[in-house]
């Protein structure tokens, strides 16, 4: 509880074509998550904070990536883990 857990999502078009990433957000109410865009802004590393006061045990959930990407506007991430006391 309280500590980061760092993870890099690479996310990229396909076909070359240029997006940015809006916002990322997480469904897990005790899960926050904070952002550092990369210099062409296709790279996304995001640092999680588990709660202090959030419920011990198994968790899942997602994280939402929103982009303005003509093909594909969101990009869900599964989160499972187990949170200890």
């Amino acid at each position: 509880k309280g500590d980061k857990i760092p993870q890099t999502i690479i996310v990229s078009s396909n076909d070359g074509t240029k997006f940015k990433v809006l916002k990322v957000t997480s469904d897990l109410p005790f899960i926050h998550v904070s952002p550092t865009l990369g210099e062409k802004h296709n790279i996304v590393k995001i640092y999680a904070t588990v709660n202090k006061i959030s419920p011990a045990g198994r968790c899942s959930g997602r994280i939402d990536i929103y982009t303005d990407g003509p093909d594909q506007g969101v990009f869900h991430v599964p989160v499972n883990g187990v949170i200890q006391r």
